[in-house]
């Protein structure tokens, strides 16, 4: 039993989990994803929604949950382990930026935060298998066109915005 609470999910940190479930989750686990499908995650690929759809059929009962604006960094396993942590489920969060978490292994503890996660995930919109396949249809075309849009801006625009960018780095 897995629950996974991260605003941003990634191909890298879907893949990292997948590597390690076990048979038994994928056979009879359940695992619950809450995160933000709202279209700007998608278009600046926060999130990857094709990536989402990989982590919802990796178990036998999986429940997806959609929440604006979500912000909240938890993983929890079965009652005996919950990681809280600045941590994203994606490349960045779990192989290239300095995070920070803290690992749970008391059972009382971890069965709160459990279901104080899962209190907080109600607030979301319960996303079906449908909905997921058709929204995975419209982000394909919404990154796309944002891709286009981002191409679109005049070039003189691109190239002060990449000296004013490299400035603010320097500086």
């Amino acid at each position: 039993d897995l629950l996974i609470c991260s605003p941003y999910i990634g191909r890298a940190g879907v893949d990292l989990f997948l590597s390690y479930t076990p048979a038994c989750l994928r056979q009879t686990g359940r695992v619950a994803v809450l995160t933000d499908l709202s279209p700007i995650n998608i278009c600046q690929a926060a999130t990857d929604v094709q990536a989402v759809a990989a982590l919802r059929q990796c178990a036998s009962l999986a429940v997806l949950r959609h929440l604006p604006r979500v912000h909240a960094k938890v993983y929890v396993a079965d009652s005996t382990c919950a990681i809280i942590t600045s941590a994203n489920l994606t490349a960045g969060g779990l192989f290239r930026n300095y995070e920070y978490g803290i690992e749970i292994a008391d059972v009382e503890a971890v069965a709160r935060v459990r279901s104080e996660i899962e209190n907080y995930g109600e607030l979301g919109a319960l996303v079906t298998d449908d909905d997921l396949l058709a929204f995975c249809k419209v982000a394909g075309k919404l990154r796309e066109s944002f891709q286009a849009f981002q191409r679109s801006v005049k070039r003189k625009l691109r190239q002060q915005f990449t000296r004013d960018l490299r400035q603010a780095e320097d500086h």
